[in-house]
């Protein structure tokens, strides 16, 4: 499979490593990125801007994941794709994320394919629970 290419990614995401190897992953995959340091951030300067994915942790200080989803799910208009990344995942925490309209839900450490596959899939396949 190709690489899209030019497509921006949003990494939300409080922990420096994780933000760095995966900001590194996607520009080899020709994917532009911003990074925010946690929930807080992003909703106060990213997410207004128009990204084609959203990568999430769950687990941060100021701000959790599933709290940035409700803020994301109650703005007008379309939202990106968001995939949600997690060390600390379970079953109900997996359901909850996809409740509140997460397109896929992926335990740290995570695979650098599987994460690029699930990125694809979710840029080039609309969403149902958009409709």
């Amino acid at each position: 499979m190709t690489d899209l290419g030019g497509e921006w990614i949003a990494i939300v995401d409080d922990d420096e490593g994780v933000r760095s190897s995966t900001q590194r992953l996607l520009a080899r995959a020709c994917f532009r990125v911003d990074a925010y340091d946690g929930g807080e951030r992003f909703l106060r300067a990213g997410a207004s801007r128009r990204y084609d994915c959203i990568l999430l942790d769950v687990w941060m200080p100021d701000l959790d994941g599933l709290s940035v989803l409700r803020a994301l799910g109650a703005q007008p208009g379309p939202v990106a794709p968001v995939i949600v990344l997690t060390g600390h995942g379970d079953v109900a925490l997996a359901v909850e994320a996809m409740k509140l309209g997460a397109e896929a839900f992926i335990e740290k450490p995570y695979r650098p394919e599987l994460l690029l596959s699930e990125i694809r899939r979710a840029i080039t396949e609309p969403s149902l629970r958009m409709c």
